[in-house]
């Protein structure tokens, strides 16, 4: 550890709590970095969905923006006071949360509570104007990380200072954690998508998902034995293990933490899933403790003991490292007898097809069991907050402490309040899961509905159904100048050209992208603001085309065509048979496409549409502003604008993963220099031991003359 890790060093946690806000601190910068490189094209005044028409729509006074601040929470109102453009404050709150997200990482007296809630608050307020482009479920993830991290770091980090409080907070990711992968596991199953029942979705997940890898198209070739065998291994990696991260067994909890992590690997490296995956892994962290965390990165296992001895209460005594592994042996025993039975899992001679699987129980059977594993988890998630919140009061009580006291109390009632709320988010995901008729349900409620403005306690559920059954499903954006030759817009990441490879561009996210592959499942009705995207192409906005490749056919980057047309295709991974080898048919391409019948959206012009086209502004520009105009002369001299106005002239053009891989070298290098700067001197560490040797040697008069 640096020597921050002086930090709560006392407590089994201090060091898991360091590298949990370090981690954080490195996807609030991922995120802000990410969001800040579009918002001219997302968010600016000529964006797709400007955040100036999103403020008029939400402002309730004209003249009070603190009126409006109530109402709808988010710094962009400061554009007000400070008489400056949305575009210059969204620039700003953007630049700002990725410069103190940079340096918390590197500098350990920064991850304390006020830059975290500084942090929290700028992604919120980005998110409050995000509408279609920000709405996804990982950005509401990281709001919620980021409340908790606020929660768990220090007011002020001092060297060598107990941190109270930190623990038991850290009890609360542990819960989210569990809560995040129960839900993704069972949502699969509770949406009754035949896929998932079937053991089928892996067979179309790596060719339909959003953004995939270029290991996705290897991962596609496998055989269909191994695809639903995986299926399996989700189940049982999401759905059951999260059970063992209350445990009090270091083997177990390790184990069921280190599932998770390779799971989140595995998925990074097939599918571009920005930061959610890293961020999930970085949720792994809380779940162990000092001695554990430097066991697994240290890869000695074996040496490592039940950390809950050096707790206020002591659970279970220390155990030796067979006890350890007995107890993990009886676990793996006990859950791979019930994945054998609940999936009639077979293993067999034949080489083609070693294992054979297939759901074994009955809808009915699965609503009995989760019934009965939500309240399990609610019990076991209870008892890991509330036992952590005992013991920190309890602590300060015995000390007689009143600092740590106004440190702890607070925490625990914040704790108690997110942990009631957060009782609510699982009652929809089972019906036959009566919550609200136990007693106290309106606690539980009232705590729900006071943080959900928030977003700070939600319902999670990835890959609720599978989509693209049959063919991935897309959308092309096409432009002609003669209404006769069509030539294909290229994207910077979504599929287009057969022969192009899929790109590797996590931890960014192209949300343009994105909601192009949530588009191609519905129809234009449902997502005008592709609509948008075609008024602004045929207008040759350079804001937007910096959201597409840089060069485009017939130089429609450079001279925008006359009209815009969408198609809808479905496109297959080619297999290796087709595009492996000298003689394959398809050689070299990576996917084959059919052409849907009919257009996505007909043909349109900026003459022949003119009526269409206004509305479709009006609808975007929420018609004339209702709000005061800000002095544009003023916007354009103040150093607020020029500053922010200079970074993104630099930032212009670059390639967004270059970025991100700049980004988190420079943060690696500099936090490398920092330990090396931090660490003790060596020298001065080989003379303190000597003189501890030399003194041990000469025990003093009064301890001679004790032994005698």
């Amino acid at each position: 550890m640096t020597c921050c890790s002086g930090c709560g060093a006392r407590k089994s946690q201090g060091a898991v709590r360091h590298a949990f806000l370090m981690g954080i601190s490195a996807v609030y910068a991922a995120a802000f970095v990410s969001i800040y490189l579009q918002l001219p094209g997302l968010y600016g005044a000529t964006g797709l969905v400007p955040a100036q028409a999103q403020l008029e729509k939400a402002a309730v006074s004209e003249d009070n923006w603190l009126e409006n601040f109530k109402a709808h929470p988010t710094a962009l109102w400061l554009y007000q006071p400070l008489h400056e453009h949305v575009d210059t404050i969204m620039d700003a709150v953007a630049l700002l949360g990725a410069f103190l997200s940079f340096v918390s990482v590197i500098y350990w007296r920064c991850r304390c509570l006020p830059v975290y809630a500084v942090l929290w608050f700028c992604y919120f307020s980005l998110y409050q104007v995000g509408n279609t482009f920000l709405y996804f479920q990982w950005d509401i993830l990281l709001l919620e990380v980021g409340f908790l991290a606020a929660a768990t770091a220090p007011l002020v980090c001092v060297r060598n200072q107990y941190h109270p409080g930190g623990d038991l907070m850290l009890s609360l990711v542990r819960w989210l954690f569990f809560r995040l992968m129960f839900l993704s596991g069972i949502v699969k199953l509770t949406s009754q998508c035949p896929t998932w029942w079937g053991l089928t979705a892996m067979d179309v997940h790596y060719e339909s998902q959003c953004i995939p890898t270029p290991l996705a198209w290897f991962a596609h070739q496998l055989p269909h034995w191994f695809q639903a065998f995986s299926v399996v291994q989700v189940y049982v990696i999401e759905a059951v293990l999260p059970f063992g991260f209350f445990l009090p067994f270091s083997s177990v909890r390790v184990v069921c933490a280190v599932a998770q992590v390779v799971l989140m690997a595995l998925i990074f490296v097939t599918g571009n899933y920005n930061f959610f995956n890293i961020l999930t892994a970085l949720l792994a962290i809380p779940v162990l403790y000092d001695n554990e965390l430097k066991a697994v990165v240290s890869s000695r296992f074996v040496d490592m003991h039940v950390s809950a001895r050096k707790q206020g209460l002591r659970l279970i005594k220390r155990l030796p490292w067979w006890a350890e592994a007995l107890f993990l042996l009886i676990a793996a025993l006990a859950v791979g007898t019930f994945t054998a039975h609940a999936f009639d899992v077979h293993v067999q001679a034949d080489m083609h097809v070693p294992i054979t699987a297939t759901v074994a129980f009955t809808k009915q059977q699965f609503s009995h069991w989760l019934t009965r594993a939500l309240e399990a988890g609610i019990v076991l998630g209870a008892i890991g907050v509330a036992v952590p919140c005992m013991v920190a009061v309890f602590k300060a009580l015995r000390k007689c402490n009143l600092g740590h006291l106004a440190s702890v109390l607070p925490r625990v009632g914040v704790a108690a309040l997110l942990f009631a709320a957060s009782i609510e988010t699982l009652r929809w995901n089972d019906r036959a899961f009566r919550l609200h008729t136990a007693p106290g349900y309106e606690v539980v409620q009232q705590s729900h509905q006071l943080l959900d403005p928030l977003q700070v306690v939600t319902s999670y559920g990835l890959f609720r159904g599978m989509s693209g059954v049959g063919g991935r499903p897309e959308v092309s954006v096409e432009g002609s100048r003669d209404a006769r030759t069509w030539h294909d817009y290229a994207f910077k990441s979504k599929p287009g050209k057969v022969t192009g490879r899929p790109p590797f561009i996590a931890p960014h996210q192209p949300r343009l992208d994105w909601q192009m592959w949530f588009a191609a499942l519905g129809s234009i009705e449902h997502n005008p603001w592709l609509q948008h995207l075609a008024i602004r192409l045929l207008e040759g906005e350079p804001a937007v085309l910096d959201l597409l490749e840089k060069e485009q056919p017939d130089d429609m980057h450079v001279r925008p065509p006359k009209y815009i047309r969408m198609r809808h295709w479905t496109y297959h991974y080619t297999n290796a048979t087709e595009a492996v080898g000298e003689t394959a048919p398809l050689r070299g391409q990576w996917w084959k496409r059919e052409m849907r019948p009919g257009l996505y959206m007909i043909e349109v012009s900026l003459e022949s549409q003119a009526n269409a086209i206004a509305a479709i502004r009006k609808h975007f520009h929420n018609g004339r502003s209702s709000l005061p105009s800000v002095d544009a002369d003023a916007c354009t001299e103040s150093w607020l604008c020029v500053g922010t106005r200079a970074v993104r002239q630099a930032m212009r053009g670059q390639d967004e993963f270059m970025v991100m891989v700049s980004l988190f070298a420079t943060m690696l290098v500099l936090q490398l220099i920092s330990l090396a700067l931090c660490n003790p001197n060596t020298s001065k560490k080989t003379n303190t031991t000597t003189t501890n040797n030399r003194n041990s040697k000469q025990p003093t008069a009064a301890a001679s003359k004790k032994r005698q």
